[in-house]
């Protein structure tokens, strides 16, 4: 797989319900970065939001209730749900020990 091969995962929440992430580009954690500094310091939490935001490609099931994944229905989401999604998207932009060979 090549370095601009975009590499999405599944992330299974249960009961039906699924949510696809994507690895996340330079240029777009730089952007979420770039969206999320006030006072010249990073807000962690306004980060998260931004890199979730760009991380979630889909998601279906029956607990979404037919909205679809824009960044204010991520919002909505419950805490422990984003919280599992940014652990989910953190993982996947780390360097795999296949890649790193």
């Amino acid at each position: 797989m090549g370095f601009f091969t975009s590499v999405t995962k599944p992330v299974d929440l249960g009961g039906g319900n699924t949510v696809t992430i994507k690895r996340v580009t330079y240029g777009e954690r730089q952007e979420a970065a770039s969206k999320s500094v006030k006072g010249g310091i990073l807000d962690m939490p306004r980060y998260q939001m931004e890199l979730l935001c760009r991380a979630v490609v889909s998601w279906e099931g029956p607990d979404f209730e037919g909205r679809p994944a824009s960044a204010e229905n991520i919002a909505e989401l419950p805490g422990y749900i984003a919280d599992k999604l940014v652990s989910e998207a953190n993982a996947l932009a780390e360097l795999t020990a296949d890649e790193g060979n």
